[in-house]
Formats: C-alpha cells, structure tokens, sequence
C-alpha cells in the first residue's frame, strides 16, 4: 500500500523461491500518483524494475554511472587517432614495411570485433559492471604495456589485446546504461557518450601537440602510448568507486535483495 511519508515511495514484492520479499521503493519528484500505473504488492520482474526506474526519475545515481561510463567512447576516441601516428613512428624505428605498419592499425579493430562479440555472453553471465571494470582494467593494463613494447610482434598482440578489451566494455555499458536510465531520458545520456568521443580525440590531439608536434619525431611514440591510456585509468577509478551493478541484471538472475538495494540508491 502506499506509505504516506515525507518522501512518496510504494511498496512492490519480490519473489525469491518460496519467500515474498516486501520492499518499499522511493518515487522520485517526478513519479506521480502511485495508483496511476503501478499497482502495489506484485512481483518484482525485469518490466516492473524498468518501471520503477522510469517513476524515480534521474538523479545523482545516474549522472555517477553516466560519468562512469563515458571513458568507454573518450578512450576509443584518443586510441583511434593516436594509432596512425604509432604505425608511423613505429615504421621509422623499427623498419616496417608498409603491410606490418597497416597490420598494427587492424589488429585493434580485429581484437574491438571479437571483444564485442564475446562481451553480450560475459555482461550477462558475471554482470554489467564486472564487464565494465574488466574492460578498463584490460585497456589501462594493455595500453601501458604497448609503451615498453620492444618489437613488432609484441606490439601486434598488444594492440589486438587492447582492442579486444575495448570491445568488451563498450555493449556493457551501453546495456547498463539503458537500464538505469528512465526511457524518456535516454536520447540525452547517448548524446554524452557521443560527444565523448569526439572529447577523447582532442585529448588524442593535445598528446600529440605536445610530444610529436610536427609529426614526425619517431622517438616520442613511447609518451604517446602513455598518454592515451590515461583515461582508461581515470575512468576505471571512477567507475569502481560510483559505478552499482544494474538491478534489472540482479533482479533477472534472482537477485531480488541486492536489485532492490540499488533501487534504494
């Protein structure tokens, strides 16, 4: 029933087994009349968390996860316009022919490829944010490694490794962050996340302007690697820190009392 309180909340029951699980779930200021469009004392499911979540409205829970989320597209970005720089440097220093400096370049988007592919069957098996924090360790991990790469194999498997981690963070969080954001508000959360890209391209840029600045020192590649997987340690610091698992993942996999904390939040 409804409660009458300070703050309008109703009450829903989850089903966990044999046991019905009370649990009495806030309305944000937008949510309206609890008796218009969501009745009490029914069980807890993936549809009525996505109602639920449409009713509390946007807060500070998911402008944390928004912000978490964003160094999936910002490190994409910065990785993607650094790589051509890299090949070239890398073919002056190392010798390269023109098909090895290419292969570096396809081998990210090769491992991006099947990092996505394997990334649904992971979010749902270990959970949203377990793919999330996965992927920005891998991409934080990968890319400070590709600076101490001493050949062309080494640096061949890394940026296809990197890639790969890449791929599996980025069908995550875009699942996650359909699940935690009301329906109405999506557009405007996905509009952030591509504009973050663009964002981690002018990081790309500043990089460059500031260690290869003419473009042509083979030297500084090095610095260059560093800097770009920067934001994949920011962000997977923040994202350990703000970052819940999504309660339609906790409640689809019978998680009724972890799913409905996060809803408290």
């Amino acid at each position: 029933q409804p409660v009458v309180s300070r703050r309008p909340s109703f009450t829903a029951a989850g089903v966990r087994g044999s046991q019905a699980v009370l649990v009495q779930l806030p309305i944000g200021a937008n949510g309206g009349d609890v008796a218009a469009g969501t009745r009490p004392d029914v069980p807890l499911s993936v549809a009525s968390v996505s109602e639920l979540v449409s009713r509390i409205g946007v807060g500070r829970f998911q402008v944390f996860a928004m912000i978490a989320l964003l160094g999936f597209p910002l490190s994409e970005g910065a990785d993607m316009l650094t790589i051509g720089s890299l090949a070239r440097a890398l073919q002056m220093e190392w010798g390269l022919s023109n098909l090895q400096a290419g292969a570096l370049a396809s081998s990210s988007f090769i491992g991006l490829a099947i990092g996505t592919y394997g990334s649904g069957y992971i979010a749902d098996v270990k959970g949203r944010r377990a793919a999330i924090l996965s992927s920005y360790f891998g991409m934080a991990f990968i890319g400070a490694s590709s600076s101490m790469a001493a050949g062309f194999r080494t640096m061949l498997v890394l940026r296809f490794l990197n890639g790969a981690a890449a791929g599996l963070g980025v069908p995550a969080a875009s699942a996650m962050l359909t699940e935690v954001v009301p329906m109405e508000r999506r557009a405007v959360f996905f509009v952030f996340l591509q504009v973050s890209y663009t964002i981690g391209e002018l990081y790309a840029c500043l990089g460059l302007l500031i260690y290869v600045p003419d473009l042509a020192d083979p030297t500084r590649w090095r610095a260059v690697s560093n800097w770009a997987s920067v934001p994949s340690v920011v962000f997977l610091l923040l994202a350990v820190a703000w970052l819940q698992e999504s309660a339609q993942w906790l409640v689809a996999t019978g998680r009724i009392a972890e799913g409905t904390a996060v809803l408290h939040q």
